[in-house]
């Protein structure tokens, strides 16, 4: 398994991600409109649009991606540098 820390905000309305739920395909469902995301940050669904095309739209979008922070794992501790630039990384 490999440990993801993300912003705690759906990039469609903020609502609290932590409030959601991890689905059985590893992507996180927020709560409010039910936008999942995968590991990475990336919009993967989006249940509520009335195409494929729309759903396709904003998944290609960065405003639709979740910024995530590097983790590391070290002697079974997590450790997370909140800063999600690119340097960071």
């Amino acid at each position: 398994e490999k440990w993801r820390c993300m912003r705690d905000a759906c990039s469609h309305r903020f609502a609290p991600l932590s409030e959601g739920r991890v689905l059985s395909t590893g992507c996180i469902q927020c709560s409010y409109h039910g936008w999942e995301f995968d590991g990475e940050g990336g919009c993967v669904n989006v249940p509520q649009a009335e195409n494929q095309d729309l759903v396709e739209k904003a998944k290609a979008t960065m405003q639709s991606r979740v910024p995530g922070f590097p983790v590391r794992e070290v002697a079974g501790m997590l450790f997370v540098w909140p800063d999600s630039s690119p340097e960071a990384a």
